[in-house]
């Protein structure tokens, strides 16, 4: 697991995408992995990702169908598995000591998100801004950010009024899968806004390195968070801003900013919308605003007057010195438009024609390749070849050892058969030798016993010749008729 996942959500990014995707691969800080999500680009965005995920084992490449910078977001935190998580946009690029930075800060401070400082660029140079988004220093004076945290009460204005893009914060994972299910809104432009909204709002430990890492492209118009075609979306943005703030019980707190900062962006969109119907919509909706009760700065009540006390948007356009965009001619478009067509059409014939020729040029290759495959075919059998030969080779070999091995085994056995059966034969002699000498007693006992048997015969016969034994010859007669 690294410590570090960043998820880069790409669409049509193949301008940029090398220099962004280098500046995060050649970091100073090593231990992250990048996880990009291609958005269904119709470029070769995805073959570039592909290229980076064989060069680098840290890249891992997610393809899905086109739905937006914000589900591209989400499939990111899925499968995030670092410690942390960083977005990053696939057209900008970071210092090289971001990571290492941030990751520091979020260390030492237990942070649940780090925010940081913000560059813009443009054509090979940094734009410097009239008032920075970020200000944090004069928030909170001399004190060591390294080691030092707050909450969204210490900074309010910061929920409403900066800048919402999440590639100026890092975000502890815990924090955003774990202890809550922090997702950005799909199918909708400014999805970053409610995001940044609800992470901080609830984040616990707060903490903010002042440095600028992050460089803002502003010249890509396929990038993921150019929006000028889609102001329409902010008027929902605003409503799910305000469900946000009203479902937490802070709507009446921040209440001042959150109208300013609807006033701001539903303003800013309705020059470049060229939409009557957009203009009414942010008409109404400003209207409904009462600014009595609102502590207002006054360029931002100059701006909301300004537009409500207009009668239409033709009006609202001549008193912000806008020319409306003239009216077409149908006929000299359509003529245009037919000019175009043939010119199209000569493009066309021209294509075929080439592509008639590209198509005999690759029949040619086709066989060309076919002689290759052919030979390299024939190299593969002879490399079979010579491969099972060596597979044979091993299997003997091992036939062999097996059989080595069987023999030792039963050199082993022998030897410890030919150590029993010597063991044996010295006792089996050893019990030879005991029943010989018992033999050898029992002959003795034996003649012994013969000899006292040959006097007891003697001593028998004298006693049967004697006349003692004569004379008690009718008393022993009486005696074995009593015993009958």
């Amino acid at each position: 697991m690294s410590k570090i996942s960043v998820i880069v959500p790409v669409y049509n990014s193949e301008e940029f995408l090398t220099e962004s995707i280098n500046s995060i691969l050649n970091q100073s800080f090593t231990d992250f992995d990048v996880i990009c999500i291609n958005d269904g680009s119709t470029d070769q965005s995805l073959r570039m990702l592909n290229n980076f995920k064989k060069r680098d084992s840290r890249i891992k490449v997610i393809d899905k169908e086109n739905s937006g910078c914000g589900s591209a977001r989400n499939v990111g935190i899925e499968n995030a598995e670092g410690d942390y998580i960083y977005f990053f946009d696939p057209d900008d690029f970071i210092r090289e000591d971001a990571f290492e930075k941030l990751y520091e800060n979020a260390k030492n401070n237990d942070s649940d998100m780090v925010f940081s400082q913000i560059s813009w660029y443009r054509e090979g140079e940094r734009i410097n801004l009239d008032k920075p988004g970020i200000e944090l220093e004069k928030e909170f004076d001399d004190v060591d950010f390294n080691n030092f945290t707050f909450t969204y009460k210490d900074i309010p204005r910061y929920v409403m009024n900066s800048y919402f893009a999440p590639w100026i914060k890092l975000f502890k994972k815990d924090f955003l899968k774990v202890e809550n299910n922090f997702r950005f809104q799909e199918n909708i432009a400014f999805d970053d806004v409610p995001f940044h909204v609800e992470t901080i709002i609830k984040a616990k430990r707060i903490s903010f390195v002042p440095e600028t890492f992050y460089q803002y492209r502003t010249s890509n118009i396929n990038s993921v968070s150019n929006t000028s075609t889609n102001s329409i979306d902010i008027l929902r943005i605003c409503d799910i801003v305000e469900n946000i703030l009203k479902q937490n019980n802070i709507f009446e707190e921040f209440k001042s900013y959150f109208y300013e900062f609807k006033i701001v962006q539903l303003i800013l969109y309705v020059i470049s919308s060229n939409s009557e119907m957009y203009y009414k919509s942010v008409k109404y909706e400003l209207m409904k605003i009462n600014i009595n009760d609102l502590n207002l700065p006054e360029n931002i009540l100059e701006r909301y007057n300004r537009l409500v006390n207009s009668k239409n948007y033709e009006e609202y356009l001549k008193i912000n010195n806008v020319q409306q965009p003239p009216q077409v001619d149908l006929t000299k478009l359509n003529k245009k438009l037919e000019d175009e067509k043939n010119k199209l059409k000569d493009k066309l014939n021209k294509i075929i024609k080439n592509n008639e020729k590209l198509q005999l040029d690759q029949q040619e290759i086709i066989s060309s390749q076919k002689e290759i495959v052919l030979e390299n075919d024939r190299l593969i059998e002879e490399k079979n070849g010579l491969t099972n030969e060596r597979k044979e080779l091993i299997r003997e070999n091992e036939i062999i050892k097996n059989k080595m091995e069987i023999i030792e085994n039963e050199k082993h056995q022998l030897e410890r058969d030919n150590d029993y059966l010597i063991t044996s034969n010295k006792t089996l002699k050893e019990y030879n030798a005991n029943i010989n000498k018992e033999n050898r007693e029992l002959k003795n006992e034996n003649k012994s016993l013969l000899k006292n048997n040959k006097e007891l015969k003697k001593v028998n016969d004298l006693i049967l010749s004697s006349n003692s034994w004569k004379l008690t010859k009718p008393l022993r007669s009486i005696k074995s008729i009593f015993k009958k």
